[in-house]
C-alpha cells in the first residue's frame, strides 16, 4: 500500500509541473505576486533578494511580448502577443533565443514544442504601485548570442527603479537581409522596437513610469541602443535617455556591408543552392534562397551561419561577416542611411541624455579570437610576421582603419 501510495504521489507531481509561459491557476501567496494586464492576462510571478540591503525584489520572468517567430513568421517582423485565459506561470526564465553555444541547453527541456518562440522579457520591480524610473536592458553578444537572464536585478534593484531585460532574436534567424518583404532585416531591431511598445502599453502595472525610460546595453546591446537613436521609426516617447557600454552603432563590425551577398553564401552553406559553390556569389534567385532558409531547421541555418563566420573572419577579418549585423537600406526603414549619414544630416534625436564608456576588460575577449586566427594561419611562431605585420591583421580583424600609419609606426 505504501509503496502504491508513493508511486501514485510521483505520478501526481509530474502531471502538475508547470509549463514555463503555461496560463494555469496558481495559489497566491506573498512570494508569488500576481499583476493583471488588461486586455492581455494574469501574470503570477515570483520573489528574490537584493544583494546587499536584502530588499524584496517581485520579479516576472520571460513575459511573452510578441508571439512566435517560426515558419512563415521567419526573418518577418514580430507580432504583438496574444491575449491569455487563466494565470500565467512566470517564476522562472524560458528558453533563450536560438544559439549554437547554448544547444545542449535546448536540448535538455524537451517539453519546448517551439525554440523560436522566444520574444520574452523580464520585469523586476519591488512594488506594483508608483511611478518609478523605467530601466531597459539590452543584452550584448555580437548580435549572436545572449538572454534575457544576461542581467539580474540584485545590484540595480536597491534602487527605486523598475528593470526590464529583453530577449531579441540573435544570428541569422534576427538578422539575415534579402532587402525584401520575406526577409526584410533587423527584423531582431523590429523585436527591441516591439518590446519598447510592450513597455509603453504595461510598465505601470507594475509601478514603472513610461514617461521616464532609460535605454542602456553592452557591446551590442550598447550599438542597438544607438541604432534606435538613429532609426525614424522609433517614436521619441519611446525612451527618453541612454546609456551606452562599450559599444556604439557607427563601429564597423555592427553593420553588414553586403547582406545579399552573405544571405547567399550562407544559402549555399546550407545547401539551397546545388550549384552554388562556397566563395563565390551565388546566382540563385533570391525568392528560392528566402524560400529554402525559412524552410531549413533552425539549427542547420545557425550552423551553416557559423561556418561563413567563421571562414569570413580568418580570411577577411571580422568586419567582413554578415547574418549577424544590422542592415542599412532594410524594407522596413529601421535605418534608411548609416549612422554617419543620418549625423551629416542633422536626422538624429536632440536634447537626449546620454551615457556612454567603456566596461572593465572590454575587448580582452578577442584575444583568444585573433589566437585562433594566427593558429589556423600557422603563424604563431612567425617572428617577422609578429613584429611587422601583426598590428596590420589586427586592424583587419576589427575593421579598424589606421590612414596615417600610427599605429603601425607606433
Amino acid at each position: 500500500m505504501t509503496v502504491a501510495y508513493l508511486y501514485l504521489l510521483a505520478l501526481l507531481a509530474l502531471w502538475t509541473v508547470p509549463n514555463p509561459g503555461h496560463a494555469m491557476p496558481l495559489p497566491e501567496n506573498e512570494d508569488s505576486p500576481v499583476v493583471t494586464i488588461p486586455n492581455l492576462g494574469t501574470l503570477q510571478g515570483t520573489t528574490t533578494v537584493s544583494a546587499f540591503s536584502g530588499r524584496k525584489i517581485l520579479q516576472f520572468l520571460s513575459v511573452k511580448y510578441g508571439e512566435t517567430t517560426a515558419g512563415e513568421h521567419r526573418f518577418k517582423a514580430p507580432r504583438k502577443a496574444l491575449p491569455w485565459e487563466g494565470v500565467r506561470d512566470v517564476s522562472r526564465y524560458g528558453l533563450p533565443c536560438p544559439q549554437l553555444k547554448r544547444i545542449a541547453e535546448f536540448s535538455a527541456k524537451q517539453f519546448a514544442p517551439d525554440i523560436e518562440d522566444c520574444l520574452t522579457l523580464s520585469v523586476y520591480t519591488n512594488e506594483l504601485t508608483g511611478n518609478k524610473p523605467v530601466m531597459f536592458f539590452i543584452h550584448g553578444g555580437g548580435f549572436y548570442e545572449g538572454s534575457g537572464a544576461n542581467q539580474t536585478p540584485e545590484f540595480l534593484l536597491e534602487k527605486d527603479i523598475v528593470l526590464v531585460v529583453i530577449q531579441y532574436r540573435l544570428g541569422p534567424l534576427g538578422f539575415l537581409s534579402l532587402k525584401s518583404e520575406g526577409m526584410p532585416g533587423n527584423a531582431g531591431m523590429l523585436d527591441i522596437k516591439l518590446a519598447l511598445e510592450w513597455v509603453q502599453d504595461n510598465i505601470g502595472h507594475f509601478g514603472g513610469d513610461s514617461g521616464n525610460v532609460t535605454v542602456f546595453g553592452q557591446s551590442a546591446g550598447a550599438a542597438a541602443v544607438s541604432a534606435l537613436m538613429y532609426s525614424p521609426l522609433i517614436p521619441d516617447e519611446y525612451f527618453h535617455k541612454v546609456i551606452l557600454q562599450s559599444g556604439g552603432s557607427s563601429a564597423p563590425w555592427v553593420w553588414d556591408k553586403d547582406p545579399v551577398g552573405h544571405t547567399l553564401d550562407i544559402a549555399v552553406r546550407a545547401g539551397c543552392d546545388p550549384h552554388g559553390k562556397v566563395g563565390e556569389r551565388s546566382k540563385m534567385p533570391l525568392g528560392e534562397a528566402e524560400r529554402c532558409l525559412r524552410e531549413l531547421d533552425a539549427w542547420q541555418l545557425l550552423r551553416s551561419f557559423l561556418d561563413h563566420k567563421n571562414e569570413t573572419t580568418v580570411m577577411k577579418g571580422n568586419s567582413d561577416v554578415g547574418g549577424n549585423r544590422l542592415t542599412v537600406g532594410d524594407y522596413h526603414g529601421f535605418l534608411p542611411e548609416t549612422p554617419w549619414d543620418r549625423i551629416k544630416a542633422g536626422k538624429i534625436r536632440r536634447n537626449l541624455p546620454m551615457m556612454a564608456g567603456v566596461v572593465k576588460h572590454e575587448g580582452t575577449f578577442l584575444l583568444t579570437s585573433i589566437y585562433d586566427v594566427l593558429s589556423r594561419k600557422g603563424l604563431l611562431e612567425n617572428e617577422n610576421y609578429l613584429k611587422y605585420q601583426l598590428v596590420e591583421m589586427i586592424n583587419k580583424f576589427l575593421g579598424a582603419g589606421d590612414p596615417t600609419g600610427a599605429m603601425e609606426g607606433f
